[in-house]
């Protein structure tokens, strides 16, 4: 039988598993920004699942946002374009998304906004003001390289001369890497 749960820790292996098994789910429903999202900004997670006999079929990472000027929304993944209900067939999401309506009345949200590259449900007012662009990774390099219009392979060629470099790294370049976003940010 299918039911819906409140995410609780005791469900982040499974929330987890459901994430990387399933071919609808992005970066955005890793449960880490769980984390973040709550400590960072301070928005109150509410995240649900759809469980069947102890297994996950779907998720819904929310939260509940509350302004400065008293208003109060529940958006999937604040400060990230995606997100949103993902679930093992329509059925699922269906069951989600009531749940999402549900717990809008209950907190009293002005609103609900999925952030999700598909459209969540035909009923619900979307937004068309955001663009996501794809690039589809060839196992050609050279392929990918010449898609690239001129001026950006040229950009490209021009900060490799430049001597500029990407490396991924923890806490020690913290300093390095907020005094570059600083500058730029200003």
């Amino acid at each position: 039988m299918k039911k819906i749960v409140k995410y609780t820790e005791d469900y982040r292996a499974a929330w987890t598993e459901f994430v990387e098994r399933s071919p609808n789910t992005n970066i955005a429903h890793s449960i880490g920004w769980r984390d973040v999202i709550e400590k960072g900004l301070g928005h109150k997670p509410k995240y649900v699942m759809v469980v069947e006999d102890s297994r996950v079929r779907g998720v819904m990472p929310l939260f509940l946002v509350k302004t400065w000027w008293r208003s109060r929304y529940i958006i999937s993944l604040p400060w990230i374009d995606y997100g949103g209900v993902c679930g093992d067939n329509p059925e699922i999401e269906k069951m989600l998304l009531d749940e999402a309506r549900e717990m809008a009345q209950d907190e009293k949200a002005e609103f609900i906004e999925f952030r999700s590259i598909k459209a969540q449900d035909p009923e619900l007012v979307y937004r068309q003001d955001k663009v996501t662009f794809i690039l589809d990774l060839d196992e050609d390099p050279d392929k990918i390289w010449k898609a690239f219009n001129a001026k950006l392979r040229n950009q490209i060629r021009k900060s490799q001369k430049s001597g500029m470099t990407a490396e991924l790294g923890g806490i020690e370049n913290l300093h390095d890497f907020y005094t570059v976003f600083s500058w730029k940010m200003h």
